[in-house]
C-alpha cells in the first residue's frame, strides 16, 4: 500500500477510522468519505493532518463521482452502512437505501472511475443462525434473518453480481461483530 492512493468510505466510523490508521500506517495517501451519520469527527482526531477528508454520502453520485475524479485512488474500502439492527425495525427503507442503493452507487462509481479493486465489507448476519456445530465458513447457506441481514445480503449479491456481468474489481469480506476501543456502546 505504501504511496498508493486509497479512499476508505465511511472511514470516520469505528471500524473504517481504524482501516484509516493501518493504511497510513502502512504508507498509503488517505483518504476519508463519510456523510457522518454514524462516524465522527473524534474518530479521525488523531490523523486529521494526514489524511484528505471530504463530507460526502454515497447516496449522492455526483458528488461521488466529483469526488473519485478528483482523488484518483487506486484502491475503495468501503465500511459504509447502517448498521444498528433494531433501528432496521423502525426503518428499514433507510437501511436499504444505504446499504444497497449506496453500494451499487459506488460500485458503478468505481467503474466509471476506474478504480483497480474495491473491498466492501458484508456481514455474518447475512447466513442467519449456524447449522451444525463446525464453524461457518463461506458455503454456509445464506438465510439473513432480520432487516438489516436482508439489506446486507441484497449488497454483497450485487457485488457479487456487478463484478460478473460489468467486470467490476471488487471482493468481499463478511466480517462478524467487531469491538474495541473507540466502539459504541
Amino acid at each position: 500500500m505504501k504511496g498508493k492512493k486509497v479512499m476508505v468510505a465511511g472511514g470516520a466510523g469505528f471500524i473504517g477510522s481504524q482501516m484509516v490508521r493501518e493504511l497510513l500506517l502502512l504508507g498509503a495517501e488517505v483518504s476519508v468519505y463519510d456523510n457522518f451519520l454514524h462516524g465522527t469527527y473524534q474518530n479521525l482526531e488523531e490523523v486529521r493532518g494526514e489524511i484528505d477528508l471530504t463530507v460526502g454520502d454515497l447516496l449522492d453520485e455526483w458528488k461521488l463521482i466529483s469526488t473519485l475524479e478528483k482523488i484518483r485512488p487506486d484502491y475503495i474500502f468501503d465500511f459504509v452502512g447502517d448498521t444498528y439492527v433494531p433501528t432496521a425495525y423502525e426503518i428499514p427503507k433507510r437501511f436499504f437505501n444505504i446499504n444497497v442503493e449506496g453500494t451499487m452507487n459506488l460500485l458503478l462509481a468505481c467503474k466509471f472511475v476506474g478504480i483497480k479493486r474495491m473491498l466492501y465489507v458484508s456481514s455474518t448476519e447475512i447466513y442467519g443462525e449456524p447449522k451444525g456445530n463446525a464453524p461457518m465458513d463461506e458455503d454456509h447457506i445464506i438465510n439473513p434473518y432480520n432487516t438489516y441481514a436482508v439489506s446486507k445480503t441484497a449488497a454483497d449479491r450485487l457485488c457479487y453480481t456487478l463484478n460478473k456481468e460489468k467486470d467490476i474489481p471488487v471482493i468481499i469480506a463478511r466480517i462478524y461483530n467487531s469491538y474495541g476501543q473507540g466502539s459504541y456502546s
